[in-house]
């Protein structure tokens, strides 16, 4: 069986195989760290052992320093767990803020109107990629696109890309679903 420092020295020249083996040698591991952090949800726990894999593999060419993979992906584990709990937590907080918002300046149908409405598009927004939707929670925090690219550490033009194709996604999704277009029509009429 080979060494870690061995098969990281082969992922960094992209050997897909050498991948795949440390995948089946952590995996299970990563997997069951996330699962504890996560209280047992075992969607929550699949992503994470995806998304860390993915930067292992997008980072491969950097993995130079590494002196225990384990450690490493617990590291990059506790992040990605971390983020997604922010997420959950801020999206709620701002689900209770708006409907609290909209309960004190509609009247009781239309409450119940734009409830269903922001609903919906919060759904949209969940269904959107990973980095798309932490895009537009940050950016409905109030946060400027260089101030989201430095959080993320990603570039001010991809922060834009992101925002307008989640604006592209939510527009496709008001067409396509006229359960949304009726709710929204009878919030105005």
């Amino acid at each position: 069986m080979p060494e870690d420092r061995h098969l990281l020295e082969l992922l960094k020249r992209d050997d897909s195989v050498a991948f795949e083996v440390l995948f089946e040698r952590y995996a299970s591991r990563l997997y069951r760290f996330s699962l504890h952090l996560f209280n047992g949800n075992v969607c929550d726990a699949e992503e994470v052992v995806q998304d860390v894999f993915l930067k292992v593999w997008e980072n491969r060419a950097k993995i130079d320093s590494v002196q225990n993979f384990n450690s490493y992906l617990i590291t990059i584990a506790k992040r990605q767990i971390y983020d997604a709990i922010k997420h959950r937590f801020v999206v709620e907080k701002h689900r209770n803020h708006i409907l609290n918002f909209s309960a004190k300046t509609a009247s009781d149908e239309d409450s119940y109107i734009l409830k269903n409405l922001i609903e919906l598009m919060l759904s949209c927004v969940e269904q959107m990629p990973n980095q798309q939707k932490e895009v537009m929670h940050l950016r409905n925090q109030g946060f400027t696109n260089t101030e989201i690219a430095q959080q993320l550490g990603i570039s001010p033009r991809t922060v834009e890309t992101h925002v307008s194709n989640a604006l592209k996604n939510l527009r496709n999704f008001f067409l396509k679903n006229k359960a949304f277009t009726m709710l929204f029509i009878g919030l105005f009429s």
